[in-house]
């Protein structure tokens, strides 16, 4: 059958009306002369289609070619289409941003099971699940002397209780070493010069050279540069002061890797008298520092970061945390405070990880590689301090277990009773 032209019109220049169909052709009767063509009258609607034509003789299909030419209107030929025309100014686009869109009935999504996994990251321990013999030291910061409520430092353990837990629920032995105890966790010692001053870099070298020597970590968490921003003591070139206590560290403990963080901006009126700005100079040297320490080569040093302060001076760490004022929101600014910096913590030990700077630690006589059992004073305070974290955690446990069940059902209702698939699919 002959397709209608571009303009709507018919081969026999008729529009709107079907093209008119060849007689069959039988081959027992010779076909009529050209000059005298058998026109079909158009079949009416309700009436079946014809049946397809069969093959004509060349002449005769070469005379009704020429025919149809002389009959049919001369249109310019058709522009290809394009297979994605553009949208034109007058056609709205399509509103993809409608709220509570109802969705097609064959669109909920299958049931696809899925298989897990272990990959290496946040499920899998660290360098084959080594000892972590970790030494915290420096700044309050680190500690989170500021989580007490009545100011004696009691439950300023900060990020390592976290961090002790994470680590030890991937399978490593953790002891905390150092020359004082902060907090009420069994692990609990810190290296710091006071509970609320912290040291510059030049009394935390000092001190360093003290403790280090004994107990060998292997892993550093350095927290240091607060009081010498505040006593703007030569900021120009903390980094010199900075880089000596971080050989000094790598020197005294072989096998050793150093975490460095940057610093919270201050708060409270600390933005005085210049403060604020040296401490973005002293979190600018850190990093830099840290970038020197992993270039290639043989000046490469086992160093990472953990930004605990944005570089865009935004306060992810506790520099929110007010000096004063209520001590349950001080409390739980600290809290949030202590969390965010442990994961922050625990990203750059998965840096050092991936760079092959976590090593086991150098035997030393009298120092275990899990601090708890050096924390056990006696048998009946550590019973008692593991049944409480137990109820603690069982508690929190059956509060998630009540809580998602009240949201499950709740979902079930909103979704049609489907468990997640929609009312069509489900009737």
């Amino acid at each position: 059958m002959t397709r209608l032209s571009v303009s709507g019109a018919n081969p026999d220049g008729a529009p709107g009306t079907r093209p008119k169909p060849n007689p069959p052709v039988n081959p027992d009767v010779p076909p009529p002369p050209a000059e005298q063509p058998v026109a079909a009258a158009a079949p009416p609607e309700d009436k079946p289609k014809p049946k397809p034509e069969e093959p004509q003789q060349p002449q005769q299909q070469q005379q009704q070619q020429q025919q149809q030419q002389q009959q049919q209107p001369e249109t310019p030929n058709p522009k290809p289409v394009d297979p994605q025309p553009a949208a034109t100014p007058n056609t709205p686009e399509p509103n993809n941003n409608k709220p509570n869109h109802p969705l097609p009935a064959a669109s909920p999504r299958p049931y696809v099971s899925y298989q897990g996994y272990k990959r290496p990251g946040y499920d899998l321990p660290l360098t084959r699940a080594i000892p972590l013999r970790i030494m915290a030291m420096g700044s309050p910061a680190a500690f989170d002397h500021t989580a007490s409520e009545d100011g004696n430092a009691d439950s300023d353990n900060g990020f390592r209780l976290l961090l002790r837990e994470r680590l030890t629920d991937l399978g490593h032995k953790v002891n905390y070493v150092g020359d004082a105890t902060r907090g009420n966790m069994m692990d609990a010692e810190v290296v710091a010069a006071a509970p609320d001053k912290p040291p510059t870099v030049t009394a935390l070298h000092e001190l360093a050279a003290k403790v280090v020597p004994g107990n060998k970590p292997n892993l550093y968490i350095v927290s240091v540069g607060a009081e010498d921003a505040y006593k703007h003591i030569d900021i120009a070139r903390f980094y010199v002061r900075l880089d000596a206590l971080v050989r000094y560290l790598l020197d005294a403990s072989h096998k050793s890797t150093v975490v460095l963080t940057t610093l919270p901006l201050p708060h409270d009126g600390g933005e005085q008298n210049g403060v604020r700005e040296e401490t973005v100079r002293v979190n600018e040297q850190i990093r830099r520092l840290v970038s020197l320490y992993q270039k290639a080569g043989a000046q490469q040093q086992p160093v990472v970061l953990a930004e605990l302060q944005g570089p865009d001076s935004t306060p992810p760490n506790n520099s929110n945390i007010p000096n004063g004022g209520d001590p349950k929101a001080k409390a739980e600014a600290a809290a949030a405070a202590a969390a965010l910096a442990e994961l922050k913590i625990f990203d750059a030990l998965m840096d050092a990880d991936a760079r092959g700077y976590l090593q086991a630690p150098e035997p030393v006589d009298g120092v275990p590689d899990d601090g708890d059992w050096n924390a056990r004073t006696t048998s009946e305070a550590f019973r008692q301090w593991e049944a409480d974290k137990d109820r603690y955690y069982a508690q929190q446990k059956q509060n998630d277990e009540n809580e998602i069940g009240r949201m499950e059902a709740e979902l079930k209702k909103v979704n049609g009773g489907g468990g997640g698939a929609s009312p069509a699919a489900s009737s």
